[in-house]
């Protein structure tokens, strides 16, 4: 099996690079994922090495934080100095065509511009770059390990995919995405309760079952017994939308959804769990139980009587 080469500098995004590490070689193996060159013992020749690692790796990420390209030392920019460990590793694996090189952004870093970089690590640029984010550090993980799985042969065929915490680590709960970025949603309420009108936990979704209102990118998922805030959650990442699950929303979610929209199986899984959504703000969605937000319609009414009769 080959190899996935990780680069990174340790004073940018050593945190963040020592969670990827611990995710990938829970997936691909120990033995698998390489993390830059810090594990050489004394001695060994520093180029040979890289080019051995390196002839051993179909896949190096390159992980790049907010201090990777003005990264200073008491020479100046390292980046321009061409001792670099980094430069080094990213510069020789560009020169390698059977090497395929992913930019992996964290901590809200932005990809480099060609004029602040060295002539070898200017094709860096041009490649597709990943991003890692805190909110969403699961899926996205869990995302690029599917890119990788594509250029490196995988001990298993199947992942365990789970939001923290919540996924039973067991095959039945194993979530496959297919995710096409820019999702928008449109809210179809406003302030309004939507009444529940199906009951079918448990129950497949697909696009025939959501109308033309609905307008994000389709996507493809599997969950079993998945808490409710963790499922509304990730649909309100997609969305932009910050989803508010009430603590008393605790039936786990069992259902799957086929290209279906992310607006769509918000919606149809409020529906099928007999619970109601509101809007308010211009990107707040509130969960709730249908009977909360009935009690809550009465005492503000009553509310507004006793103010209207104190006046």
């Amino acid at each position: 099996m080959k190899k996935i080469f990780i680069s990174y500098r340790r004073d940018d995004s050593s945190g963040h690079t020592g969670r990827l590490l611990d995710s990938l070689q829970q997936r691909f193996g120990k033995a698998n994922v390489f993390r830059d060159l810090e594990d050489l013992e004394p001695g060994v020749d520093f180029v040979a090495a890289l080019e051995k690692a390196l002839s051993e790796s179909d896949v190096m990420l390159v992980i790049i934080g907010s201090g990777w390209t003005s990264a200073s030392g008491p020479m100046g920019r390292r980046l321009e100095q061409q001792d670099d460990i980094v430069r080094i590793e990213v510069g020789t694996a560009l020169g390698r065509d059977e090497v395929r090189v992913i930019p992996v952004l964290v901590a809200q870093a932005k990809m480099p511009e060609a004029k602040d970089l060295p002539d070898e690590l200017r094709p860096l640029v041009r490649r597709n770059a990943i991003e890692l984010t805190d909110m969403r550090w699961e899926y996205d993980v869990g995302r690029l390990g599917d890119t990788l799985a594509k250029y490196v042969d995988q001990a298993s065929t199947s992942r365990k995919y789970g939001l923290p915490g919540r996924l039973p680590l067991v095959a039945a709960v194993v979530i496959a995405l297919t995710i096409i970025a820019g999702f928008w949603f449109r809210p179809h309420v406003n302030d309004q309760t939507v009444p529940p009108v199906m009951d079918q936990p448990n129950s497949l979704v697909t696009a025939e079952d959501c109308g033309q209102k609905f307008t994000g990118e389709p996507l493809s998922l599997n969950f079993g017994d998945v808490a409710p805030a963790d499922f509304f959650g990730l649909m309100g990442d997609y969305v932009g939308w910050n989803v508010v699950v009430d603590p008393d929303v605790t039936d786990p979610i069992d259902v799957e959804l086929r290209n279906v929209p992310p607006d769509c199986a918000i919606e149809t899984v409020v529906n099928m769990y007999h619970l109601a959504y509101t809007v308010s703000g211009p990107n707040i969605l509130r969960i709730s139980r249908v009977d909360t937000l009935v009690k809550q319609g009465k005492a503000k009414a009553e509310l507004a009587e006793l103010q209207k009769r104190s006046r």
